[in-house]
């Protein structure tokens, strides 16, 4: 910016901000007026992360959890209102004022029993339940999912301690989800992760030291003993994280199986009194659903809100300087690209 005093001529400000310092100087028409540099402390803690960055994983955190918590309640609500469930089996089966739970059978167990057996609605509820609970991870964009990362020899991009953590955070991840993935290509006889997952965890030793399915197929030694020790992630372990794909086609699975056995509670229509979902956001895209307790329990499933709608993402663009009744383009839209080259075509100048 500029400003013109009465005798010393036309000023040029010029100020480069920081994060730890502001660099200022002043010009005149000929000379440097002035200049330096303001120095503060760094809004960031001693590992060199920012301040706002540990409030930022709290709240992020705490909506996570919010989301977790509503979609749950959705779901029970579409156990109780049809009468697969009455408050009583409720409280039994999905909330800590609950009795002994001795008698209770686990889910992992109850998944690989859906596929070849007709299921109690306790039994059928448990399982939903359970998948929708932990529903896996999914990623909306190539650019998020770490299976799609390149890294270098090391596995590092960074020298910088946080991101090289991060790094190794989602080369982890990767792992994880082509282990998980890979089971049914090693195991196919398995047909879902969560079958998969329950015979590796309960396989026994044969005379020789060997892991064996039920119908005496050979077992690798370490998967088995993987999931004998925890079904789920330990630590900052991501070795038995599932890809919410995988976990929807086992739903999809379940539902095929229940209802050739006869299950109801697999193609009934919800009353108009459950609260029913009719439209979902899951990312970017809207989609509708139906009353069918099936598409309910998938749109729970697959629910995911995008970190800003494109509604609220209007309302921060800003109107253009010459169109005033108009928003300003994208930066990347056709129309600003052919902006672009016009105007650099027209600026172009000839040397003779």
């Amino acid at each position: 910016m500029s400003s013109k005093q009465n005798n010393l001529g036309p000023f040029t400000f010029g100020l480069d901000i920081g994060i730890a310092s502001v660099g200022w100087a002043v010009l005149g028409e000929n000379r440097i007026i002035d200049l330096g540099v303001r120095c503060f402390d760094a809004a960031e803690d001693k590992d060199g992360k920012p301040n706002n960055q540990t409030r930022r994983g709290a709240r992020v955190s705490r909506n996570r959890y919010h989301m977790r918590t509503s979609r749950l309640k959705s779901l029970v609500r579409r156990f109780r209102d049809p009468g697969m469930l009455t408050n009583d089996e409720i409280k039994q089966l999905f909330t800590d004022n609950h009795p002994k739970k001795q008698s209770i059978t686990s889910p992992w167990e109850l998944r690989s029993k859906g596929l070849s057996q007709k299921l109690t609605p306790q039994e059928w509820a448990q399982v939903i339940y359970h998948i929708v609970k932990h529903r896996g991870f999914k990623f909306f964009s190539k650019s998020e999912d770490p299976r799609n990362a390149s890294t270098n020899a090391d596995g590092e991009t960074s020298t910088e301690k946080s991101e090289n953590q991060e790094q190794k955070e989602r080369q982890g991840l990767k792992d994880g989800l082509e282990f998980t993935t890979g089971l049914l290509k090693k195991y196919p006889q398995f047909v879902t992760v969560g079958n998969a997952a329950y015979h590796l965890a309960s396989a026994k030793q044969d005379n020789d030291g060997i892991y064996r399915d039920p119908k005496g197929k050979q077992l690798e030694t370490t998967h088995c003993e993987e999931f004998q020790e925890s079904f789920r992630n330990k630590g900052k372990s991501y070795r038995h994280a599932f890809h919410r794909d995988d976990l929807r086609d086992e739903l999809a699975k379940l539902f095929d199986a229940q209802q050739q056995l006869g299950n109801p509670y697999t193609d009934l229509i919800l009353p108009d009194t459950a609260n029913l979902l009719h439209k979902v956001q899951i990312g970017s895209q809207e989609r509708n659903v139906s009353p069918a307790f099936r598409d309910q329990v998938f749109a729970l499933l697959e629910l995911q809100h995008p970190p800003i709608y494109t509604a609220q993402m209007d309302t921060l663009i800003g109107k253009c300087e010459l169109e005033k009744d108009e928003l300003r383009a994208p930066k990347h839209s056709f129309t600003n690209e052919r902006r672009t080259w016009l105007e650099t075509l027209n600026n172009l100048r000839i040397k003779r």
